[in-house]
């Protein structure tokens, strides 16, 4: 499993509310700090949904800055809360050290041509990125346990997550009541932790990502702008959502 994949968590946030288990996407970028081992690092990371035509849609994860650049990008179709990918990419560089990888998807012949290769998909398949918008429709009607098959550039990785509790958690965007969700890992020791906020519908507020016992990352919210806006003001985040 590549590192690359933890902050999908922190792209649930990007879509708005339709119904009682529909999600309509709307063009956003979000920004979020970044911390490690509790120690700011200065660093922000940034997400943008672009909203391309009808129901296809472009994802972006990105962290640019003098010594980290990392960028991941997908580009899926959005139909009944199911995010059904068309091609994922990402690149990474820094340290001296440089990765990268890509998907495309031929749904007709259920195939993905990966980095490595090509291997057989089913319809339930989804890529790294898209997977996230599925999540939160998932949580919006109550399930506690989501599981999903995801294309990567070397083969189909199990992605699965518990929800653990609810918690109220404090952000620089502000304080709510949130749903604490933990991504299970087969490998002893990592561990990732989500928080959505529910007065947000499951908007992501936060993230920490435990690659061992002495390495802890941390990312929080600090802005969301709805694009689709006129103005392109910055969303309303419930402060006070928490003295429910």
């Amino acid at each position: 499993m590549n590192k690359r994949s933890y902050p999908v968590a922190l792209l649930w946030c990007l879509c708005g509310h339709l119904g009682a288990s529909e999600l309509v996407l709307r063009p956003a970028a979000a920004e979020y700090a970044i911390s490690v081992s509790g120690v700011p690092t200065g660093m922000s990371a940034n997400i943008d949904l672009e909203h391309q035509a009808r129901d296809r849609f472009q994802l972006t994860f990105s962290v640019d800055n003098k010594l980290i650049r990392h960028q991941e990008q997908s580009r899926f179709y959005w139909r009944g809360c199911h995010a059904q990918p068309l091609g994922y990419a990402y690149q990474s560089s820094g340290f001296g050290i440089r990765r990268g990888g890509q998907v495309d998807f031929d749904w007709p012949g259920l195939l993905a041509r990966g980095t490595t290769g090509e291997y057989r998909i089913d319809n339930e398949v989804v890529d790294a990125l898209g997977l996230a918008m599925m999540a939160r429709c998932q949580l919006k009607v109550g399930l506690t346990s989501l599981a999903f098959k995801v294309a990567e550039p070397e083969g189909v990785t199990a992605f699965n997550y518990e929800v653990v509790g609810r918690e109220q958690l404090k952000t620089p965007a502000g304080t709510f009541n949130t749903i604490k969700i933990e991504r299970i890992y087969p490998e002893k020791g990592r561990r990732t932790f989500l928080w959505a906020a529910e007065d947000m519908d499951y908007f992501m507020v936060r993230m920490d990502h435990i690659e061992n016992p002495l390495v802890r990352g941390k990312m929080e919210l600090k802005s969301l702008r709805w694009l689709d806006d006129n103005d392109g003001q910055p969303a309303d985040m419930p402060s006070a959502a928490a003295n429910h």
